[in-house]
């Protein structure tokens, strides 16, 4: 069977918008709506056609550029990304949701202080911007600028308390600072907000471990295998935990599943 075009396909999604007679805006924003539908539902394919298809007719569509750029994100082109997210930027510099992308694919691109002027710009617009300070968090700890770092997410944490991501990367974060007890306390809290989490209870028993709290660990290594026994971290470290002097004696008990990668 003959591939359809991309003009077809465009037709058979959007026909009856092309032929109603809306103003061109409001066409353009049905088109939108419509190309994110499809990128929400994970159809990227799609969703890139719709946004391509704005650009055809409103060039100067900031959303479609910053869109069809989010797609090459996500496809790890990042280099066509900053191209693309870029055209979102320069025909809209303030947009803090541009600017906070624009700083993601820096990031990836290993550019800190790039990304970390473009979170910088996005805060100076939104300042309750919780994703651009948590991000901006990110860079600042892959810079070794720990105490700035957490406080950076601790303000994240201010506008969003509830945010298991953020509380789960600052008691990292504390970890690397020397201070368990401060991350232990933010990786329970986290484990409160998300209590199937099988990443977090991992987390939370590394850091118990590091205080001596073997036991501890142990009961939620399992924990974390029992959410997810496929996580092979969650085994290891529950199967190294059994093997520490003053663990329970429990190791004649299943970890769990076999693991096995995906054919």
């Amino acid at each position: 069977m003959a591939q359809e075009s991309p003009l077809y396909r465009i037709k058979k999604i959007t026909g009856a918008i092309e032929r109603a007679p809306h103003a061109k805006e409001t066409r353009v924003q049905k088109l939108l709506e419509i190309g994110l539908r499809f990128h929400e539902q994970g159809n990227l394919p799609e969703a890139e056609l719709i946004y391509r298809e704005v650009l055809r007719q409103d060039f100067d569509n900031a959303d479609a550029w910053h869109l069809l750029g989010v797609i090459v994100y996500q496809s790890e082109y990042y280099d066509v990304a900053l191209e693309l997210i870029g055209e979102a930027v320069a025909l809209e510099p303030d947009d803090s949701l541009y600017q906070n992308s624009l700083g993601n694919v820096y990031g990836c691109l290993e550019d800190l202080e790039a990304a970390l002027a473009c979170y910088d710009k996005a805060l100076r617009v939104r300042p309750d911007y919780v994703e651009a300070h948590y991000n901006r968090a990110g860079v600042l700890r892959a810079q070794e600028k720990l105490d700035e770092a957490v406080d950076t997410y601790r303000t994240a944490l201010r506008l969003q308390p509830d945010a298991f991501d953020v509380l789960n990367d600052l008691a990292g974060t504390l970890r690397r600072q020397g201070k368990p007890q401060a991350a232990l306390a933010c990786y329970r809290r986290a484990i409160e907000l998300k209590p199937d989490s099988a990443a977090l209870h991992l987390n939370l028993g590394r850091a118990l471990e590091t205080v001596g709290a073997i036991d501890e660990a142990v009961a939620v290594y399992r924990r974390a295998v029992e959410l997810d026994p496929d996580l092979t971290e969650a085994r290891t470290s529950l199967a190294a935990a059994l093997e520490h002097p003053g663990s329970l004696p429990e190791r004649g008990q299943a970890i769990g599943k076999p693991h096995r990668e995906p054919q």
